[in-house]
């Protein structure tokens, strides 16, 4: 069984994105009342369009590090950094060079997530 998994950025201001927010991890989400449940010490359950849900996409990194949609991927040969989307055209995780599927999944086992798009802009400067 495949396994799903989320993490949840949280926007410290929804209508301020510029500002930063937290990453947690996902312990349920709640559809029906528009919440989702992180993991976190003490309750938490913040509304769904205050954040990003970030999607696990099945796969880890050369390191075994799990890989999520967001994720920041730096190339050891020539140390370009790119992240992780779903293309919906081609119908699974890619990044902006790696245009199918079957080459997203093959090319990850040789690279190392260095972060992700909301933590770590600086990589895709």
């Amino acid at each position: 069984m495949k396994e799903t998994d989320y993490r949840f950025w949280w926007y410290k201001n929804p209508s301020k994105p510029e500002e930063g927010g937290t990453m947690y991890d996902v312990w349920e989400i709640d559809y029906k009342e528009n919440e989702v449940n992180v993991l976190k010490e003490g309750s938490l359950r913040p509304w769904i369009e205050s954040g990003v849900l970030m999607k696990y996409t099945g796969l880890k990194d050369k390191d075994g590090v799990k890989i999520y949609e967001g994720d920041i991927f730096q190339d050891d040969e020539d140390y370009s950094c790119e992240y992780v989307e779903w293309d919906s055209e081609f119908g699974g995780w890619s990044t902006q060079s790696w245009y199918s599927v079957g080459d997203f999944a093959q090319c990850v086992t040789s690279m190392s997530v260095v972060g992700n798009m909301y933590e770590n802009k600086e990589f895709l400067s």
